[in-house]
């Protein structure tokens, strides 16, 4: 059971931390204009002009953070739980009036990507919720070994 523990968490970190260095270093660290659109809408959206860069370059710094704390097996549960809550905190994003299921993907246009954003982010909340659970498996087998 340790063992299938220890490759489930293995299998489900190393999908994590790609996927969330590859958003952070192509979409929120590389001023994409797809991202642009999506933090601009956000800050004209709600009035906060710190969505557009400063949140954007945040967030994806935050990425990164997560993505080096999955992949060393003492931090995989705490990456995990950031993981979750910045997860968590994109999926209420999307259910705010700011921005809805769908983000738009040029400035100042309609919301055009199909949901594709969310989705995503449903994805990686359900990887992170996965990963907490299996982490937390793992570290109590550990414990009785």
């Amino acid at each position: 059971m340790r063992l299938i523990a220890s490759a489930a968490s293995w299998v489900l970190a190393l999908l994590m931390a790609a996927f969330l260095a590859l958003d952070a270093l192509t979409a929120k660290l590389q001023n994409a204009p797809g991202e642009d659109a999506i933090f601009s809408g956000l800050a004209a959206q709600s009035g906060f002009a710190l969505f557009e860069p400063s949140l954007r370059v945040g967030f994806g710094l935050l990425e990164l953070v997560i993505a080096v704390l999955l992949l060393m097996p003492g931090s995989r549960r705490l990456g995990a739980w950031l993981a979750l809550l910045t997860c968590g905190l994109a999926m209420s994003v999307h259910f705010s009036p700011w921005m809805g299921i769908e983000a738009p993907i040029a400035a100042g246009g309609p919301p055009a990507d199909g949901g594709a954003l969310f989705f995503f982010a449903s994805f990686l909340l359900g990887l992170a919720i996965l990963l907490t659970l299996v982490e937390g498996q793992r570290q109590r087998l550990d414990a009785l070994a």
